[in-house]
């Protein structure tokens, strides 16, 4: 597993679109946007980045937003995406996810908050992730204005 830097952000596009595409989010998929974004929460010391490779693609790559709560001031680290070559493999296994969990318990991050994408192995993700330990605590809703 590597940790990404701000140069990085190139790597994270192919799987980056393949993941919007996937989990139909919103939109189209934009390069420019997704690099902008990144340069952003890079440049503003939040953003994290880290990926593992095979014959020079990225196979699996995390985006975090690491952040003061604007609550009560304490770390939390907020997955952007968990992006997992062939879906499934990384839900099962989960190595990387538990690697970059080390390094936020590491960090003594308080709390972190991860996503479960309705309509996109929903049920697998919620049962790796309440084994992990964690808890469903909210859920998001969307609406679209067009």
């Amino acid at each position: 597993m590597k940790e990404g830097t701000i140069d990085d952000i190139v790597l994270f596009l192919k799987p980056a679109r393949w993941f919007h595409e996937q989990t139909k989010i919103a939109g189209t998929f934009n390069e420019e946007c997704f690099c902008n974004a990144w340069r952003h929460l890079f440049n503003a010391g939040v953003g994290r980045l880290f990926h593992m490779e095979q014959d020079g693609e990225v196979t699996e790559a995390i985006g975090l937003v690491v952040s003061p709560s604007m609550f009560d001031g304490e770390m939390v680290a907020t997955f952007c995406f968990w992006f997992v070559k062939d879906g499934d493999r990384g839900l099962g296994i989960g190595l990387m996810f538990n690697r970059v969990l080390g390094i936020l318990n590491a960090m003594e991050i308080k709390r972190i908050n991860v996503n479960a994408l309705y309509g996109f192995h929903f049920e697998q993700t919620v049962t790796f992730l309440e084994r992990a330990g964690f808890v469903a605590k909210e859920v998001f809703f969307q609406r679209e204005i067009v």
